[in-house]
C-alpha cells in the first residue's frame, strides 16, 4: 500500500495483503477497490486517516487488532474526516485496547455513510460501537448497519460508541 496519498483516484483496484493506505489520503477518491486481507497493525483495514475522501463499493475484509494503545480503530478506517462513503462494507474483526473503537470506523468527524454495513465482532475500551466508535461535528449514517458483538468497558453500543454534541 501506499504511505501516504494525495489527490489521486484509484478505481477497480486490489491490495491483497495489508492495508490499501499505511498513513494517510487526502482528497482521494476510491470507486471499486478492496483489500482482501486487512493488515493487523495498521489502524485500520484499508487505511489509518483519511480526509476529503470519497468511497464508492469498497470493501475490506479480514482482522485489524491493535493493542500498543493507539486509538481511533476501524475495521474500514481508523479515522474519517469531511469524507463520503457509499454502499461500502468490512467483515471480520476489530481489537484495540484504547477508545473510540468501531467496525467501520473508529473516529468519524463531519463524514457522511450511506448503505455501508460492518459485519465484524468489535472489542475495545471505551467509545467502542458496531459501527462507529466515537462521531462529531454533523456526521451523517444513513441506511447503514452493524452486525456483531461488541465489547468494552464503557460507552458501548450495538451501532454507536459515543456521540458527541453535533455528532
Amino acid at each position: 500500500g501506499f504511505y501516504l496519498c494525495t489527490g489521486s483516484f484509484f478505481e477497480n483496484c486490489i491490495a491483497q495483503r495489508g492495508g490499501f493506505i499505511y498513513e494517510r489520503a487526502d482528497d482521494c477518491n476510491f470507486e471499486n477497490c478492496t483489500v482482501s486481507q486487512a493488515a493487523p497493525s495498521i489502524s485500520g483495514g484499508f487505511g489509518q486517516k483519511v480526509i476529503n475522501c470519497n468511497f464508492k463499493k469498497c470493501s475490506v475484509s479480514g482482522d485489524v487488532e491493535i493493542r500498543n494503545g493507539i486509538h481511533d480503530v476501524g475495521g474500514f478506517v481508523g479515522r474519517s474526516e469531511n469524507s463520503k462513503f457509499v454502499n461500502c462494507k468490512v467483515t471480520g474483526s476489530v481489537v484495540g485496547c484504547n477508545d473510540d473503537i468501531g467496525g467501520f470506523v473508529g473516529w468519524a468527524e463531519n463524514s457522511e455513510f450511506s448503505q455501508c454495513e460492518a459485519n465484524v465482532s468489535v472489542e475495545g475500551l471505551a467509545h467502542v460501537g458496531g459501527f462507529v466508535g466515537a462521531s462529531k461535528e454533523k456526521s451523517k449514517f444513513v441506511n447503514c448497519k452493524a452486525i456483531g458483538s461488541v465489547f468494552g468497558k464503557s460507552d458501548v453500543g450495538g451501532f454507536a460508541g459515543y456521540m458527541y454534541d453535533g455528532g
